[in-house]
């Protein structure tokens, strides 16, 4: 895989769903401890060195996934 002008070796994706703390609350002006989605995205390099990392965090009420699942299931 080629990206960012180097190749790359890894990139990841994780979401998570989580209860939302004071700050994330005050950020997303939503309740204290209502749903939220948390996502955690790493890409390395060819060395296994991180070149991209990012942390959101979504209202549960606002938040969706959709994937296509067809090369999953061949």
């Amino acid at each position: 895989m080629r990206k960012y002008g180097q190749p790359l070796s890894e990139a990841r994706e994780r979401i998570t769903v989580m209860p939302t703390d004071f700050e994330a609350a005050a950020a997303l002006d939503y309740p204290m401890a209502e749903p939220a989605a948390r996502a955690e995205r790493v890409v390395c390099d060819a060395t296994g060195r991180v070149v991209y990392l990012a942390v959101s965090i979504y209202r549960g009420d606002r938040f969706g996934l959709e994937r296509d699942l067809l090369d999953y299931f061949r």
